[in-house]
């Protein structure tokens, strides 16, 4: 089975969105940390 590329479905405004969170230094870094304790059921 091929694996589907998410960025082929995402809408102009989320990849906007997304440009401009990874344009803030730290943002990659924070969100790994964050998510690791995070724990959503």
């Amino acid at each position: 089975m091929a694996n589907l590329d998410y960025i082929l479905y995402l809408h102009d405004s989320d990849k906007a969105a997304m440009a401009s969170l990874k344009a803030i230094p730290g943002f990659a870094q924070f969100m790994k940390a964050f998510m690791k304790i995070w724990n959503e059921k």
